[in-house]
């Protein structure tokens, strides 16, 4: 009896020990696993959602009473202005004299600062398009590379009228504007090269001022025309009869949203020149666009974070700065938290809910939609969507660790029962033996 009892309690000390251990303490685990859950999921009380509703209504409405339609034409003219002055600006101050109007500086710029590649203009297909297809004209870090190139190997590089990689040799008249050792080669070929573009970024000084001239590609423009040259782009379709190139080519002139009259007559001011001043409208347009979806940030992060004081502030009695110390400043700041990540995305879903059915209603479509703004509730989506995702793997955690406590003391019941129907029959069959001994 006592050998078999000695069994029972050495079978125990493991069970006993492991339940009571902190490593397997199933109960404070999945505690803590649901302290981090309510950490990862939204707090957001119907307070907070009339709020975050209300404010992507009025900066919905602010979006399409002032910021209006998109219109490239405007921020062009804008950004036009802005590079007239700049074009004079730098003239000035390298040639150390007032100029009146902006062709007089880019006349002086051009002069001062010429490159080689200008002479190849015709075999880029002459004044319209050899900004364009002239590498050396680009402002990017291609654009630099190729003018350092053309120093050192007095050739043009650029594309064809059909898109395809282009080397010419630079003309006798232009050679004088190659340097004749490595200094000198490097420095017209980029502090030369930066100022040329300064120049034409206004147009020649035949055409400044007056139909803004050619100008020059801007970046992502340039960059296209780049990647376009490449053979394994150079023969995709952007529509069934328009190869890229002509497509970046039209865009470039201004012939790709060109509309025409009832006479069939070119309506000239739908001539919008997508060239670096076209970017920089395009710039324009969205800094405007985003000034209603920054003031929609700035209301719900603003009451988030009174709101959350306040309670924070009537927790802990604060009654003095002093007292300021005892708040967690990271239940309060408006940032990282699900919770905040929710209103956005109630706030933001609003907005951009109201902008498209206001563009969808005028039938302005594609210039009415305020493009920041569905950017931003993209965004708002993300963020939102990660947080339930951490939440969700946290939970499947906890499921585990639920199921395995579930499971051990299933484990540990049978076992009890097991070791007392045992003992039971133990106790049976001695009582049986001794009853039979009795009797007989």
């Amino acid at each position: 009896m006592c050998e078999e009892n000695a069994d029972i309690k050495y079978e125990l000390i493991p069970y006993d020990g492991g339940i009571g251990s902190k490593e397997f303490d199933f109960d404070k685990a999945i505690y803590d696993l649901n302290s981090q859950i309510e950490l990862l999921s939204s707090q957001a009380d119907n307070l907070d959602y009339i709020v975050a509703i209300a404010s992507g209504i009025a900066c919905g409405l602010l979006d399409i009473l002032w910021v209006g339609e998109f219109d490239l034409a405007n921020g062009r003219s804008i950004a036009s202005d802005k590079v007239d002055a700049f074009v004079k600006k730098a003239a000035e101050m390298l040639e150390g004299e007032k100029f009146d109007d902006v062709k007089s500086a880019v006349k002086a710029l051009e002069k001062r600062f010429p490159i080689p590649s200008d002479g190849n203009t015709p075999d880029f297909g002459g004044g319209l398009q050899h900004h364009l297809r002239d590498f050396a004209h680009h402002p990017t870090i291609v654009g630099l590379a190729f003018s350092l190139l053309t120093q050192f190997t007095e050739k043009s590089y650029g594309t064809d009228v059909n898109g395809g990689f282009l080397v010419v040799d630079v003309p006798e008249k232009s050679k004088p504007f190659i340097g004749k050792d490595v200094p000198q080669k490097i420095l017209m070929g980029t502090i030369t090269w930066f100022f040329h573009l300064v120049s034409d970024v206004a147009g020649s000084s035949s055409t400044a001022g007056v139909t803004g001239g050619t100008g020059i590609p801007g970046p992502i423009l340039a960059l296209a025309k780049e990647i376009s040259a490449i053979p394994l782009f150079k023969n995709i379709k952007v529509d069934d009869d328009m190869s890229l190139s002509l497509f970046l080519s039209k865009l470039f002139n201004g012939t790709l949203m060109m509309q025409r009259d009832e006479n069939g007559q070119i309506i000239k001011e739908s001539i919008i020149k997508f060239d670096l001043r076209g970017e920089l409208g395009v710039a324009v347009e969205l800094c405007k666009q985003a000034v209603p979806v920054i003031v929609n940030e700035c209301i719900v992060r603003a009451f988030y974070f009174i709101r959350r004081l306040a309670v924070a502030m009537k927790e802990n009695s604060v009654s003095c700065i002093a007292d300021m110390k005892r708040i967690d400043w990271n239940t309060v700041k408006p940032v990282n938290n699900p919770t905040i990540a929710r209103m956005l995305t109630v706030s933001t879903g609003v907005f951009t809910a109201l902008d498209v059915s206001e563009a969808i209603a005028t039938q302005k479509y594609w210039v009415s939609i305020n493009y920041v703004g569905v950017g931003r509730f993209a965004v708002a989506i993300g963020f939102d969507v990660s947080w339930g995702l951490k939440a969700r793997n946290v939970k499947k955690v906890r499921g585990v660790y639920e199921n395995i406590k579930q499971q051990t003391f299933r484990k540990a019941d049978a076992d009890i029962y097991k070791r007392i129907g045992a003992d039971m029959d133990i106790q049976t069959d001695k009582l049986g033996l001794l009853s039979g001994r009795w009797i007989s």
